[in-house]
């Protein structure tokens, strides 16, 4: 179900998005993980900017409370500000970032938006 808290000061606010994906998309979402460089593996340093952990980045644990705690999966941060495909930088005056989560093991992606 989606959670949607835009509407605040300029469109400030938060969007989580859930899709379970059918045995097809399953599939084309693997192979677009495997030929992008813009998915990343979860690994320790990500998984403490995404879940927290992180000292000095003031948007630590983005996921905290939005996405369950993945071990095994990829991850994709988009940079609404700067058009890119990065984790926000630590000394970033505000946070307008889409991050992708798919876990390796299940059918679902998990599409986080969020504006500050």
């Amino acid at each position: 179900m989606p959670c949607d808290t835009h509407g605040g000061f300029h469109g400030d606010g938060e969007r989580l998005e859930t899709f379970v994906l059918s045995a097809e998309e399953t599939e084309r979402m693997q192979q677009n993980v495997a030929e992008n460089a813009f998915w990343h593996s979860i690994n320790p340093e990500n998984k403490r900017l995404l879940y927290g952990g992180a000292e000095g980045y003031w948007m630590d644990g983005l996921l905290q409370g939005h996405v369950p705690d993945i071990e095994n999966g990829y991850c994709c941060v988009y940079n609404k500000q700067t058009n890119v495909s990065e984790f926000p930088k630590a000394d970033a005056y505000s946070c307008n970032d889409m991050i992708g989560i798919y876990p390796a093991d299940d059918n679902i992606l998990y599409i986080l938006e969020m504006d500050t």
